[in-house]
């Protein structure tokens, strides 16, 4: 895994069968993933805990959204989930 984080936008639609492989690939890495606005329900769709350590979201990307986001980086993996 080659990324330290993942971040779904808003507007993106449902995620193709690849790109749900790669989130969910980075999730059993315990990876940070981040979504805001409808890449919340794609993140949701490819079978992501939204509410687990590690997994930032948000409406839209206001400081508070990136705040947690940085904060969630500097962990680097989320051991606990």
């Amino acid at each position: 895994m080659t990324y330290d984080a993942l971040v779904v936008a808003g507007g993106s639609g449902p995620l193709d069968p690849k790109l749900t492989m790669i989130v969910q690939e980075a999730y059993r890495h315990h990876k940070t993933l981040a979504a805001r606005g409808s890449g919340v329900d794609a993140l949701a769709a490819a079978a992501i805990d939204v509410e687990t350590a590690g997994v930032v979201t948000g409406g839209r990307a206001v400081k508070g959204f990136i705040d947690k986001l940085i904060d969630a980086l500097g962990w680097h993996r989320h051991w606990e989930r």
